[in-house]
């Protein structure tokens, strides 16, 4: 049986974001134990390919890339909230600019977006990537492959039913090619984010997870790659294609893209 791009990543991710949910401080213990095999049998007929070729038409129908601050960049953000929202969550904005290379420098304007499940507020897990890509390519590698398991993880858990509980906040970080400039906005500025949906408790969400729970989700990642070098997941960096991804032979968790 040939198994679609990014589904085992995707589960992976999916059953450590499950597991730190409750292992932030204060402590919450979870409902149950969380079995990350179940969660790969569930992603395993999940359509990922479907965002990547969205992603890969949008790039092509906006100059050859979705860099922060063009119009490619803004026809996947709109991408991603509509798929936020007909899945039944409500995404926001988070505006920031920054300085662009070159000689000019001109200053460019960005946003991440972010939607919530439910749970405690108070112990918010964050699962993040970056949406934008090179300004060189259509970047469906890096990172179309994230988006696409985050937008399926998050869809997954309003389908399943999931009731993590500790909040779990699905992050799409902009200028991350740039250098970073959307993740490190939202850790410097995490107060300034208010919207019908994002309440103002959020100064107390904890920026950092504990060295504890690191570990515990290096060692479910790694047993669930059955030993596979944990680099080659973030393999196929650059302005990587559709097609060049699909036939590439890069091994994501220890088992290879098709």
């Amino acid at each position: 049986m040939v198994k679609r791009p990014g589904s085992t990543a995707a589960a992976i991710l999916l059953a450590i974001s499950l597991l730190l949910a409750g292992c932030t401080a204060p402590r919450l213990e979870p409902a149950a134990g969380v079995d990350a095999r179940a969660v790969l049998e569930a992603f395993k007929g999940r359509a990922m390919v479907s965002h990547l070729e969205a992603l890969q038409r949008i790039a092509d129908e906006n100059g050859g890339n979705r860099a922060s601050g063009t119009s490619g960049y803004e026809a996947s953000a709109r991408y991603v909230e509509e798929q936020l929202r007909a899945a039944g969550y409500n995404p926001v904005r988070q505006t920031f600019t920054f300085r662009g290379e070159g000689r000019n420098r001109k200053q460019v304007e960005s946003f991440n977006i972010l939607a919530d499940t439910g749970g405690s507020a108070e112990n918010t897990v964050v699962v993040g990537g970056h949406l934008d890509s090179v300004p060189e390519g259509p970047g469906i590698n890096d990172n179309g492959s994230g988006v696409a398991a985050i937008l399926e993880i998050a869809k997954w858990m309003k389908e399943s039913g999931a009731t993590p509980a500790n909040r779990v906040r699905f992050a799409f970080w902009g200028g991350e090619e740039d250098g970073l400039y959307g993740s490190q906005h939202y850790q410097l500025f995490v107060p300034t984010v208010h919207g019908p949906h994002l309440r103002p408790e959020l100064p107390r969400e904890p920026r950092h997870l504990s060295h504890r729970c690191a570990r515990r989700a290096e060692r479910l990642a790694r047993d669930e790659s059955h030993g596979a070098d944990r680099r080659t997941v973030a393999a196929g960096r650059g302005p990587s294609r559709l097609a060049t991804v699909r036939n590439s032979p890069v091994r994501a968790a220890g088992r290879p893209i098709r």
